[in-house]
């Protein structure tokens, strides 16, 4: 059977060495996921080490057979076994390298179940297409292992897995995939070589169904087994019988981990689709804005121009804790009063997700009563979708959208034109300079102010710009930080970075206010962060304290917190709210800028005032109490009201009110 001649056992000793120093490069620490324990580490740990032994053996026994490779006892084993084994493997490859092995089996015998039920459903599908198990194996292994690796990235930079939803999202997530540096895992490289091993044994293992009869009567039941697979896990209550049939929408990771990521894929799906919340009709949504349909404000001085700043990642650190830096890192901010407002503005994103910050603040909807994990610009958005852009265009500014980077991510393009865009200006369109690999807020800045300089004399100007000075990662060796932590020096270099970044923006801002403070035209300016940056984690530790039951919501509310600063050439009369929600802000600059508001705008200035701020993880009230969603009874009637007209703004198709929601602000009766 075998041949243990010399130059066969040195080859197999070559095998071994190289596949050790993988797995030492790799850093194999053979560890678990952070917080797991007892079985979680045991079954992370044996799976790992199950790949690493099996990838040794099979290629070995293939050095020192003696025989013809087809006779190799691992190709001696039935096309059928193959087929009932791969789906098996497809599940150990994935779920290892997303380190959630060990606590599915910990979590119980159900979700395994499951997962593989489903990967079977896969595995029998692709083969009734391909009538191949090799072909089935080679397209499903790659698919397999490629979705895995990717998955795994996705969630060390954006901290929460890749879901059904982000499909839509596919291009965005091209664009800024090489702005990141990727490391392979232990994980990866192991079961790398595990999948090419299982792609060896498929390619001298084939079986074929023959004839059409036999195909036909397989396809048939094929199709059986997946319709009544699908309608238990879409329709039916397959999911409450295992154990739980909702997302853990604040904690996506958590319940992969736990569920797998198959299963969790399939409860996803669920949720695409918008259901009307309870009691919804015509009249209730009437009711909800009884009393302000048919209102005008904006009496007041209009400025001629309004310029709004989507800073990217712009972010106040202090907001999470307290913390020594060798340098301020917003002076220019903190010293300016004359004619300004600030504050904090609650966002729904943390480390990503820039478009829906930007939807909430142009349209005033809340990405909380949207699928979780959605981008509402994907999907949502449909033609006659209201926005402030149309607000200000229908008062006679020329709106202007100004970003440094793709003009194609998020689908802004056709959003852009929808919402009432005059021009969209993007990457290679203005000369930029850049800071790391993405254009400085300087140079964006200066940007702004070539806009304004090639406007018509006397023409009104509503300018929208999303910078990209501050993007992640945070950890390019050829930007030197100048800002540094006194306490923890040279400990975390991305928050340093991060912290350096923020000291540029304030410096482009004193230059970009300087600048139009001449101008003889009145002019607003209001800048706000899109979200936090996602940073070291012991630097959230270091300076917050650790995560508790009776401090998690606070905590993940600090992360959710960015600055906004509103500034005029001119004495402005405006609130100055210290806390507001981003579905708030657009409709808080509307106000400011006296622009007649329709009712749906006006209601929400008067929600404001009772619910400050809402987002994915909960909402505040007027005392500045923080709450989950789900805690019942609490301002119930205010957010059902909410939730009820943003379902007609963005769902109802056929009974979309138009009158709420329209530049005019009288109310169309159905």
């Amino acid at each position: 059977m075998f041949k243990w001649d010399h130059r066969r056992i040195q080859v197999c000793c070559v095998v071994v060495f190289l596949l050790f120093l993988l797995l030492v490069a790799a850093r194999p620490q053979f560890g678990a996921p952070q917080g797991y324990t007892g079985m979680v580490i045991r079954g992370y740990r044996v799976s790992l080490l199950a790949g690493y032994l099996a990838c040794t053996v099979f290629l070995c026994s293939m050095v020192l057979w003696k025989g013809n490779i087809k006779n190799h006892f691992l190709y001696g084993s039935s096309a059928a076994i193959l087929f009932i084994l791969l789906p098996a493997a497809s599940f150990i490859i994935f779920e290892t390298i997303a380190g959630n092995i060990g606590s599915i089996i910990q979590n119980g015998q159900v979700w395994m179940f499951l997962n593989l039920c489903i990967r079977y459903l896969l595995y029998g599908a692709v083969f009734a297409v391909t009538n191949s198990t090799r072909g089935t194996a080679f397209l499903m292994l790659a698919f397999t292992y490629v979705l895995a690796v990717a998955n795994a990235f996705v969630v060390m930079f954006r901290g929460q897995p890749i879901m059904a939803m982000d499909i839509r999202s596919i291009r965005t997530a091209a664009s800024v995939a090489g702005e990141f540096q990727y490391t392979p895992t232990a994980e990866m490289i192991i079961m790398g070589l595990f999948t090419v091993s299982c792609c060896l044994w498929a390619a001298k293992s084939n079986f074929k169904l023959p004839g059409f009869k036999s195909r036909a009567v397989y396809t048939l039941v094929m199709a059986g087994c997946i319709w009544y697979g699908l309608y238990g896990m879409l329709v039916g209550d397959v999911f409450a019988k295992a154990g739980s049939d909702r997302m853990d929408f604040f904690r996506f990771n958590l319940t992969y981990q736990t569920e797998g990521y198959m299963a969790c894929t399939m409860k996803s799906i669920r949720f695409l689709r918008v259901e009307p919340p309870e009691g919804y009709s015509k009249e209730a949504v009437l009711a909800a804005v009884d009393g302000t349909g048919g209102q005008v404000d904006g009496q007041g001085r209009q400025p001629q121009n309004v310029i709004v700043i989507m800073n990217e990642s712009f972010s106040d650190l202090s907001v999470l804790g307290d913390f020594e830096v060798s340098e301020p890192v917003l002076p220019y901010m903190e010293s300016i009063s004359d004619h300004t407002k600030q504050g904090m503005v609650s966002v729904s994103v943390y480390g990503g997700g820039t478009a829906n910050t930007e939807f909430e603040f142009l349209t005033g909807n809340t990405v909380a009563f949207i699928p979780a994990g959605t981008i509402a610009y994907q999907m949502y958005v449909r033609k006659g979708a209201s926005s402030i852009v149309s607000l200000f265009k229908g008062q006679g500014y020329k709106t202007v959208m100004w970003h440094p980077y793709r003009k194609d991510n998020y689908n802004r393009p056709a959003v852009y034109g929808i919402y009432g865009f005059d021009a969209y200006y993007g990457k290679g369109d203005i000369k930029v300079k850049k800071i790391r690999q993405y254009a400085s807020d300087q140079s964006d800045y200066k940007g702004i102010i070539k806009l304004y300089e090639q406007k018509e004399p006397g023409e009104k100007l509503f300018l929208f710009n999303i910078t990209m000075q501050n993007h992640s990662g945070y950890d390019d060796k050829q930007y030197n930080s100048t800002v540094s932590l006194t306490e923890y020096p040279n400990e975390f270099p991305q928050a340093e970075q991060f912290l350096s970044l923020m000291r540029e923006s304030d410096q482009a801002l004193e230059m970009l206010i300087s600048y139009f403070s001449k101008v003889p035209e009145d002019t607003v300016i209001l800048l706000f962060g899109d979200h936090q940056p996602c940073l070291e984690e012991d630097f959230y530790k270091r300076v917050m304290g650790e995560d508790t039951p009776e401090n998690l919501l606070s905590h993940t509310q600090k992360k959710m917190l960015t600055p906004y600063l509103l500034w005029a050439n001119y004495e402005i009369e405006a609130d100055e709210p210290e806390y507001i929600g981003a579905n708030y802000l657009g409709t808080y600059l509307l106000n400011a800028a006296n622009i007649p508001m329709p009712a749906f705008n006006q209601y929400l200035w008067t929600l404001h005032k009772k619910i400050p701020a809402i987002n994915v993880n909960g909402f505040s009230d007027a005392a500045g109490n923080l709450y989950w969603w789900g805690e019942e009874g609490i301002l119930q009637e205010e957010l059902d009201s909410y939730r009820m007209l943003q379902y007609n703004n963005l769902f109802d198709q056929k009974g979309r009110i138009e009158g709420i929601f329209n530049e005019s602000g009288v109310l169309t009766q159905p």
